[in-house]
């Protein structure tokens, strides 16, 4: 049993290889019974690519009961626990029915995403009921396929296999099975249902995740194996392309991660030298991948290398680009060590480069190349780069064109030494949708992906019998109906939006040709295509209904696409959740927003979107609120403005300090030009008397020549001894600068930059910056006292300027005038310069009552006068004190 067990799993992830040991258990398996023999022969078809033969095996054709039909696809899952009972649970008829289910499978796949279509002259050699369930696709089979709101897409080709592949696979209840790889079967047929579904559907999604955990749990209990780090690594890729599928990045980086560590294999970029384009005649320094593994890794990757399969490229003029990174740099560095004869890449043990992830063991890594499952692996990598390509870390954004250059260079690694033809296809299909970003690559991309498109319908030839390879299983290969979709994405973004609505309405995508409609002025006709894809039950969507919905503004389409969802769909949810905000609707908002993560509860901006409302409403829920914060930092640790609200949330909730200060500092980091963000992390550091970090982000914030808040100044003002009712209140009686600590010293002289930028940031005259410069400068004793005073006395002077334009600005800002003299005063100003000031803001008044002349009232004069008087004193008064002086 061993051995068969073995057999199972090397047809799960190396189909090519384990053709000869299926020949071999077939004739060993003759003299034992049909059953063992039935479904080697099933699997010898499928590794053949004779996908409607192996559906056409007695055994096969009693388990799918006839032509397809909802009576015969409802009695598939009774047939097969029926047929496993008659042999009291026998191993080879739990195969049987496994293997009859990856035929149909597989027949799935070849219609909508290997190609090539199968001809009559194939089908016509098998019996019409085989090739209804290898070919045929109706609106019944698509019917069933329907989970969640969400239909097969009028395009879908061979749904009945499918219908029966899911039943097939996955029985409900599952017959006993001795094979632990009937739960990947089974997650993989769950997994294509959700690629050809119309949208994302979450039960799907659950199932699939499901039978892959269940398989990795059983090749953890069965770690003797000879292939459990191939089988591991293998699984762990279509668990990372799973979670990349339903928008799961942290989980999907992780997946991937640790099946580049089954593989013992390591992708490091680094910068090489070469020359970027045709016409660049000098070297430029640019990203490149050098593979690498442990030498254990790499001697069991030599031993168990994949012949080299010819596959077909694109045309020679399609395929020219005067923009390919030379990506095939690791190979000539890997040729020139290795020695001559040898094969680039595998014999020559090399050092690892530079950024090169040591290995746990710290044993040494050398060069090595690559088989079909890690080129797989270095497109998932290539998927990660592009979709960080977002607005994010910094507030500005990553560098777009720095991320698609690092996308582009796992893409180039693959296709410099393709081993497979769905890697390779794979592969071009990304570096289409990378090209399709650059305006100067757009044409490129529309001729690549015309010619994708078009591959899909040629014949195969002799040495392409098996065009699917399990490493690569769907998950990772575009689908015919993504190219046809990306190819009317790439005419819209040239502008050519009448040819992308023939191209997406040819696709069966109704959604994208009514946005490309909209986008033509054309909304009138947008509806009505809508309109008519519901009048159609093939076409008639919980997306189509929200599409509707957005063109329209009307939340009837949204509750309509809801109740078609039983409740279950992401999208309308979420859209309903949006016009409730708008509306301000708070409780109705957070009811919407809590259906929409109950199903896709990764979605961190979703998270973000409950705490708002969560706080806004009545009455508020700040601590749910801040529950909800904490999960989508969890899930997204790079979006800035999560930490923030989380840390201002919690800046003013006791026994929370060290969380807001850890918060609002990640927040700042991040968003390290955002000002009012930098003073909330220093009036957080301030109130912990963690006085080192908030004169670092003081001082970041300074050089980037920002000026901070004044709430920040204040609580820096307070935590070095100032009184907390304002500078203007604080008397001079501070101790001298040397019985500071270096810590408090530092932090003075970083406050008063920043309040010299806010005096500039605001106005010269704002008397309360002014005091607290004043104080952070003496502390810090870094500018003479003298200096300071010219600088009040200038202050004052500009600020009375600057109210004569406006006399009936004197009565508003008196008070501060006055805080200004006071703070003056009991800095031990000379008396004299006060006098003066005195003398300057009575000219003020004075002039003030002649430009307000007659328009002012008896009361409002008077008023002012007192004012004037009551902070300033009489110019009589003025007239001694500066006779005396």
């Amino acid at each position: 049993m061993e051995g068969a067990t073995s057999l199972d799993a090397l047809l799960c992830v190396a189909p090519h290889e384990a053709r000869e040991e299926v020949v071999a258990a077939l004739a060993r398996a003759d003299g034992e019974g049909a059953f063992e023999s039935e479904w080697l022969r099933v699997a010898l078809d499928v590794l053949d690519g004779r996908y409607a033969s192996a559906l056409d095996r007695p055994l096969a054709a009693g388990l799918l009961g006839g032509a397809p039909s909802r009576d015969a696809a409802a009695g598939l899952g009774a047939r097969a626990r029926a047929l496993v009972e008659a042999h009291a649970g026998a191993p080879a008829a739990c195969k049987l029915v496994t293997w009859v289910g990856v035929a149909c499978l597989h027949t799935v796949v070849r219609a909508n995403f290997t190609g090539p279509p199968m001809g009559e002259a194939e089908l016509a050699s098998v019996s019409a009921a085989a090739a209804g369930w290898a070919r045929s696709s109706d609106v019944d089979a698509r019917a069933m396929l329907a989970l969640d709101g969400e239909v097969a897409h009028r395009t879908c080709a061979a749904a009945w296999g499918l219908v029966a592949a899911r039943a097939l696979l996955s029985p409900s209840p599952a017959p006993l099975d001795a094979s632990p790889w009937a739960a990947w079967w089974a997650a993989r047929g769950a997994a294509l249902q959700l690629r050809l579904l119309s949208g994302h559907a979450a039960s799907l999604h659950a199932a699939a995740l499901a039978g892959l955990c269940g398989a990795l749990g059983a090749l953890d209990a069965d770690v003797a194996m000879p292939e459990t780090a191939e089988l591991r690594a293998a699984l762990l890729l279509e668990l990372a392309a799973l979670h990349a599928h339903a928008r799961r990045p942290l989980d999907a980086e992780r997946a991937h991660a640790d099946g580049l560590r089954a593989r013992a294999l390591a992708l490091p970029l680094s910068g090489e030298m070469g020359v970027r384009t045709k016409f660049q005649s000098r070297a430029f320094a640019q990203l490149c991948v050098r593979p690498v593994r442990t030498a254990d890794g790499a001697r069991a990757h030599r031993a168990r290398r994949p012949p080299q399969l010819r596959v077909g490229g694109l045309p020679s003029e399609v395929e020219a680009d005067d923009d390919v990174l030379l990506a095939a740099r690791a190979q000539s560095h890997a040729a020139e060590a290795a020695p001559a004869g040898a094969e680039v890449g595998s014999e020559a043990p090399e050092a690892a480069p530079a950024g090169a992830p040591a290995p746990a063991d710290g044993a040494a890594l050398v060069a090595t190349g690559l088989s079909p499952l890690d080129q797989s692996l270095a497109l998932l990598a290539a998927d990660f780069a592009r979709l960080r390509t977002r607005a994010g870390s910094d507030g500005a954004g990553s560098s777009s064109a720095a991320a698609q250059d690092e996308s582009m260079v796992f893409v180039a690694l693959v296709l410099s030494a393709p081993c497979d033809w769905a890697v390779q296809v794979a592969a071009l299909h990304r570096r289409a949708l990378l090209d399709a970003t650059s305006t100067r690559r757009q044409p490129r991309a529309l001729a690549q992906l015309e010619e994708l498109a078009a591959a899909s319908a040629r014949e195969a030839s002799p040495s392409d019998l098996c065009r699917v390879s399990a490493s690569v299983w769907p998950l990772l290969l575009p689908s015919l109906r993504d190219v046809r979709l990306e190819y009317g994405r790439a005419l819209a973004g040239l502008g050519l939006l009448a040819d992308a609505v023939d191209a997406f309405r040819q696709a069966g995508a109704e959604e994208e040709a009514a946005i490309a409609l909209a986008a033509l002025g054309d909304k009138e006709q947008a509806i009505a295509i809508l309109h008519d894809a519901l009048a159609s039950a093939e076409s008639a969507t919980a997306g189509v209904l929200c599409t509707l919905g957005d063109l329209t503004a009307d939340d009837a389409h949204y509750r309509a696409a809801l109740r078609g969802a039983a409740g279950r769909h992401f999208r309308a949810a979420l859209a309903l959740g949006a016009s409730a905000t708008k509306r301000r609707e708070w409780a109705e908002a957070t009811e919407h927003l809590r259906l929409a993560l109950s199903l896709r509860p990764h979605a961190a901006p979703v998270w973000q979107h409950l705490a708002m409302c969560l706080l806004r409403a009545n009455p508020p829920s700040p601590d749910e609120a801040c529950d909800a914060l904490r999960r989508a930092v969890s899930l997204e640790p790079t979006d800035a403005q999560s930490w923030a609200l989380l840390g201002s949330q919690l800046l003013d909730t006791p026994g929370r300090e060290a969380e807001a200060r850890s918060a609002l500092g990640r927040a700042s980091e991040l968003m390290p030009t955002d000002a009012l963000l930098a003073g909330r992390h220093v009036r957080a550091c301030c109130g912990a008397r963690d006085l080192e970090r908030a004169r670092g982000t003081m001082a970041r914030t300074h050089a980037l020549g920002l000026a901070l808040p004044r709430s920040a100044l204040r609580r820096v003002f307070v935590a070095l001894g100032g009184d907390g009712d304002g500078p203007a209140s604080c008397p001079n009686r501070f101790a001298p600068s040397g019985d500071l600590s270096a810590d408090a010293r530092a932090l003075a002289a970083a406050a008063a930059a920043a309040a010299e930028r806010r005096l500039g940031a605001d106005d010269v005259g704002d008397v309360e910056a002014l005091g607290m410069a004043v104080f952070f400068a003496q502390l810090c004793a870094d500018v003479p006292a003298e200096a300071r005073w010219r600088e009040a006395r200038l202050a004052a002077l500009h600020t009375a300027g600057t109210w004569l334009g406006d006399a009936r600005a004197l009565g508003t800002h008196v008070e501060e005038c006055a805080q200004l003299l006071q703070v003056l005063e009991r800095l031990g100003a000379p008396r004299a310069r006060i006098v003066a000031l005195r003398g300057t803001l009575h000219d003020v008044f004075e002039r003030a009552r002649d430009a307000l002349g007659a328009s002012a009232g008896y009361e409002e004069l008077a008023m002012l006068r007192a004012a004037v008087r009551r902070h300033v004193g009489s110019a009589s008064d003025d007239s001694d004190d500066s006779d005396d002086a």
